[in-house]
C-alpha cells in the first residue's frame, strides 16, 4: 500500500516494523543476570557472561538494555513481576504465605549474597539499592503491613498493634538467622507468624515495663 493510499484510508492496517520483542529472551537474560549477580557480585558480572549463559548474543542484550547498570536494574525490577495473590482475609494464612514467598525469593538469590552485593555497591552505584528498595523491599513491606492492618480491621489483632514493628520482626528474623549463620527451618514462616500473632492477637496480655509501672 502506497503512502497516498494510507493517507486516504487511515483505518487501513500499516505494515509492522521489526520483530516483536521476545518475552522468553527477556526472561532468560534477566533471570541469568540475577543469578550471576548473586554468585559473582555486580563488579564481576559481565554482559559477556550473561549473554553466554542465557544463550543470546550481546547485541540482543544491548538493544534492550544499553548498559550494565540498566540491565542490573531491570533484573531487580523483574524479580517481583509475579502478580500477587489476593489476600484471603485469614491473617495467619496470609502472613505465612507471604513469608514463605520471602524465603523462596532469597533462596533464588543465593541467600543474602544478592542484597549484600547491592549494599556493597551503594557508594558507587546507588541506583541498584534504590531500585531494590523501591521495587522489592518497599513493596514487600507494604504487603505485610496490609495484612497486619487487615487483621486489626477484622478483629483478629489488637487495635494498638505496632504494624511497623511487626513488619520488622517478620522479615528481620530471616536476616538475623543469616547473619548468625543459622539455616532457616522449613517451618520458619509458621514459627515466626505464630510468635508474632500470639503477641498481638486480641485477648493477648501486653507485658511491658510501662504497663507494670
Amino acid at each position: 500500500m502506497s503512502r497516498i493510499q494510507q493517507l486516504s484510508n487511515p483505518t487501513a492496517e500499516r505494515p509492522r516494523r521489526g520483530r516483536p520483542r521476545s518475552v522468553a529472551i527477556d526472561d532468560a537474560v534477566l533471570s541469568t543476570t540475577l543469578k550471576l549477580i548473586a554468585e559473582l557480585g555486580y563488579i564481576r558480572m559481565t554482559i559477556d557472561g550473561v549473554a553466554r549463559e542465557a544463550g543470546v548474543g550481546k547485541p540482543t542484550i544491548y538493544r534492550r538494555w544499553p548498559s550494565k547498570i540498566e540491565l542490573a536494574s531491570a533484573a531487580i525490577d523483574y524479580l517481583h513481576r509475579i502478580e500477587e495473590q489476593p489476600l484471603t482475609g485469614d491473617t495467619y494464612k496470609d502472613l505465612t504465605h507471604e513469608l514463605t514467598d520471602v524465603h523462596l525469593t532469597y533462596q533464588r538469590l543465593n541467600g543474602m549474597s544478592f542484597v549484600g552485593t547491592l549494599l556493597e555497591e551503594e557508594r558507587h552505584h546507588p541506583q541498584l539499592i534504590r531500585t531494590w528498595r523501591a521495587r522489592v523491599a518497599s513493596k514487600r513491606r507494604r504487603r505485610l503491613a496490609q495484612i497486619f492492618e487487615q487483621g486489626i480491621a477484622n478483629g483478629e489483632l489488637r487495635a494498638d498493634t505496632d504494624v511497623v514493628s511487626a513488619v520488622h520482626m517478620a522479615i528481620g528474623s530471616m536476616y538475623a538467622a543469616y547473619i548468625a549463620g543459622e539455616p532457616l527451618s522449613p517451618k520458619w514462616p509458621d514459627d515466626v507468624v505464630e510468635m508474632i500473632i500470639s503477641a498481638v492477637a486480641v485477648g493477648s496480655r501486653r507485658n511491658s515495663t510501662k504497663a507494670a509501672v
